[in-house]
Formats: structure tokens, C-alpha cells, sequence
């Protein structure tokens, strides 16, 4: 699985390491919107998937992988102590 990550002045890098990368699981994205209320999620607990979830998919989705590209204070309080890997967009370079 590949992720390019900024490191500051050291630019670009494609050397990321994630968790549970080399087993070829299946990955299923999951977005926020209305219907994720329609979805059965006991039915991901049954195999062996890497859940990727976005915006506010979380805490009704627990995934390996959360991205957030709204602003932090959008997203439950308690997503920061969990410990599966965060992505953010980065607004001080917008602002």
C-alpha cells in the first residue's frame, strides 16, 4: 500500500510504513453521509478487511486508516485518543 507524507523541508517522501500493509486485504472505504446509517456493519465484522473512513464516519466506523478534510474541531473529541493512523488536511497552509 503506498501513502506519499510531506516532511517538511525535506519535501516529498514514499517511504511510509502502515500497519497490516503486506497482507493483501481487501479495503473498503467508508464515507459520511446518510446512508452510511442504512449499512449493516456487523456484516465487515466477518472477514478480514482494512477499513479506510473519512469525515465523520467515525465513531460509527473504527478503521485502520481515518481521514479528515474538514476542520478538527468538526469531528468527535474522542477520535484523537484512539489509535489507528490520522490523515488531516492541513489548513494553516490555506488560511
Amino acid at each position: 500500500m503506498s501513502l506519499w507524507v510531506h516532511r517538511g523541508n525535506l519535501g516529498w517522501d514514499d517511504q511510509v510504513s502502515l500497519a497490516c500493509s503486506d497482507q493483501l486485504l481487501d479495503v473498503y472505504i467508508f464515507s459520511s453521509g446518510p446512508s452510511l446509517a442504512n449499512i449493516d456493519l456487523k456484516n465487515f465484522d466477518k472477514k478480514p478487511i482494512y477499513k479506510i473512513g473519512i469525515n465523520t464516519t467515525y465513531p460509527k466506523i473504527v478503521p485502520d486508516i481515518w481521514m479528515g478534510l474538514d476542520r478538527p474541531e468538526c469531528f468527535s473529541k474522542n477520535l484523537w485518543t484512539e489509535s489507528f493512523i490520522k490523515i488531516l488536511k492541513n489548513y494553516n497552509t490555506y488560511d
